[in-house]
């Protein structure tokens, strides 16, 4: 149960949110596929050395995926709050 006098957002809050989480993560998924997926060719097929082409996918993971997963994740948890019904 959630305390007494916190917090709950309303319904369309938690909606947009909802939207947003989803808005959010499928970019974010298929980006991170592509990374992955354009790492195995360049290191398989162009024999570049694993590291040389871990590094500019890590650096973009860090400064673009993480940030977007990370408001991601606080977009959900008002959308899960919004949808928390007191029993």
């Amino acid at each position: 149960n959630l305390p007494e006098g916190a917090w709950r957002p309303s319904p369309k809050l938690g909606a947009v949110c909802g939207l947003a989480v989803l808005m959010l993560e499928m970019p974010s998924f298929f980006y991170s596929v592509a990374l992955g997926l354009q790492m195995g060719i360049e290191v398989s097929w162009r024999g570049i050395p694993y590291l040389e082409a871990f590094q500019p996918r890590a650096t973009a993971y860090g400064v673009i995926i993480a940030p977007i997963l990370l408001l991601s994740a606080v977009a959900e948890s008002i959308a899960i709050r919004a949808a928390y019904q007191e029993s």
